[in-house]
């Protein structure tokens, strides 16, 4: 017996990227209109869209810090489907990155997105204080071991701060203009 040829094409979601209904894409254009809002591009080289940072998580609560995270995968998840590698930097604040229970919660959100290694990197927007700075560390290289990119935000040229960096072996640094 032959085998049927796909009808249509679904995304994890369950929408269909063939033969697109009206709600789906009113549903699109708004998921659109959010992305537009909350992601900053970042642009490397020439005028490819080299990645992204997912601004919601710089004003967020720790109530909101999980659901944003999976918001930001969702994102990356959306861009990798549409066959566009798109890295996104999920910025967490260290207080969050040294409690094994926000560690824990990424990383079963990391394993089960099944996003290929450098799409995911972690955004740490300023140097852990001496108090929590081993459980930072010890957070960092639990997200590094399942491939996550490390990427220090904010950054101000101070020498702890390039110590730090220079410890954890950062992929990325981005310099604070003010």
């Amino acid at each position: 017996m032959e085998e049927q040829p796909f009808q249509e094409v679904r995304d994890a979601c369950g929408d269909p990227w063939l033969g697109i209904s009206s709600q789906a894409l009113e549903k699109h254009q708004s998921w659109s209109k959010r992305q537009a809002i909350s992601h900053e591009p970042i642009n490397c080289k020439g005028e490819k869209l080299t990645g992204s940072l997912f601004r919601p998580f710089l004003a967020a609560t720790d109530m909101q810090l999980l659901r944003l995270f999976i918001e930001g995968l969702d994102t990356i998840a959306y861009w990798y489907r549409s066959g566009r590698l798109i890295p996104g930097i999920l910025p967490m604040p260290t207080h969050a990155i040294a409690s094994s229970r926000y560690i824990d919660a990424m990383s079963e959100l990391i394993l089960n997105s099944r996003l290929p290694v450098g799409l995911v990197a972690v955004g740490i927007q300023s140097i852990p204080t001496t108090d929590i700075s081993d459980a930072c560390k010890e957070g960092l290289l639990r997200l590094r071991r399942l491939d996550v990119l490390l990427h220090h935000l904010n950054f101000v040229g101070d020498i702890e701060a390039l110590q730090w960096i220079k410890e954890m072996q950062l992929e990325g640094v981005h310099i604070d203009m003010s």
